[in-house]
């Protein structure tokens, strides 16, 4: 079963509206409406600024374009380097930081402990969330330098949101199963959606040039 979720962001000249359908691990669908001429004219000339048609088919393409390849690289040898280099081996090593008692190691593509595992899989490696924020900034007209830092420091800020969510997901499946479907289809994935959200908020809403005196 899966959760229809819609986050709008807003001051009533400009919202952006965000519909994700989750299950967690099924591909992610967006959809941003972007409104208010005038508002839009803030941040940069009406001669540069694209189309919004224009835009949301170059989402649609770029996340396309970003799924296909991620898809082909988790269906070939690859597939061990995303989840047990990106994924099982940084969550394994954050929860020994926290607890060092659990004696929690990475095997493979579970997390293993004396009595247990939580086995990893495709879409728990937070890379389709990754997908939507960089075809999101790569459509924003906010000049080159800023989306490159966009870029980098979204993508480094999901992953690290997403290793979080898997030492929770191991802390429910260890101490209290119930909170487990909350935190692996509702909850984690809502905040890593709010972090998307927030982050491309911010970089739209600065202005193009700084202020002069």
């Amino acid at each position: 079963m899966g959760i229809f979720t819609v986050v709008e962001l807003g001051n009533g000249t400009r919202r952006w509206r965000f519909v994700f359908g989750l299950p967690y691990g099924a591909r992610t669908l967006l959809d941003m409406v972007m409104s208010s001429k005038a508002c839009a004219d803030l941040f940069q000339p009406p001669e540069r600024r694209a189309p919004r048609w224009l835009q949301v088919a170059l989402f649609l393409l770029i996340y396309a374009a970003f799924q296909w390849g991620y898809q082909s690289l988790r269906s070939s040898r690859w597939d061990h380097w995303f989840i047990h280099q990106l994924t099982v081996q940084p969550a394994a090593w954050l929860v020994q930081v926290i607890s060092p008692a659990e004696a929690v190691q990475a095997v493979g593509y579970r997390l293993v402990w004396p009595g247990g595992g939580l086995a990893l899989r495709a879409g728990c490696d937070g890379f389709e969330v990754i997908g939507l924020f960089i075809a999101a900034v790569l459509v924003a007209d906010v000049g080159w330098r800023r989306g490159l830092v966009a870029l980098v420091s979204g993508c480094v800020t999901i992953w690290a949101l997403n290793q979080l969510r898997i030492a929770a997901l191991y802390a429910a499946v260890r101490y209290d199963r119930s909170w487990f479907d909350s935190l692996h289809t509702g909850v984690g994935p809502l905040i890593l959606i709010a972090a998307v959200a927030g982050m491309y908020a911010w970089m739209v809403r600065r202005p193009l040039v700084a202020p002069t005196a």
